[in-house]
């Protein structure tokens, strides 16, 4: 698994979540009409198969935003204790 940098993951979380809002509010939009046609429909059978998936992406992308900052924050660990031997070597 590849770890991005926490900035990157976080724009796409915030994108994926702003695209689920949209679909949602257009799903209830369409359910909402009077009147459905086959075209209106098929949109609405199509925005419902989207939505889950959608979901699904931002549960992944959550999980890997907190893998993220942990792996972050164990490096920027490391990297102190690194320079403090190093800085006793001298």
């Amino acid at each position: 698994m590849q770890i991005y940098d926490s900035k990157v993951i976080q724009t796409k979380l915030s994108v994926a979540e702003q695209q689920a809002d949209k679909i949602s509010q257009e799903l209830q939009r369409l359910q909402k009409a009077g009147r459905t046609d086959s075209y209106m429909e098929q949109q609405i059978k199509t925005l419902k198969n989207q939505l889950p998936n959608l979901k699904l992406i931002i549960m992944q992308l959550k999980k890997q935003l907190i893998s993220a900052k942990k792996s972050n924050q164990k490096t920027n660990t490391q990297h102190f204790v690194r320079s403090n031997n190093h800085r006793n070597d001298l």
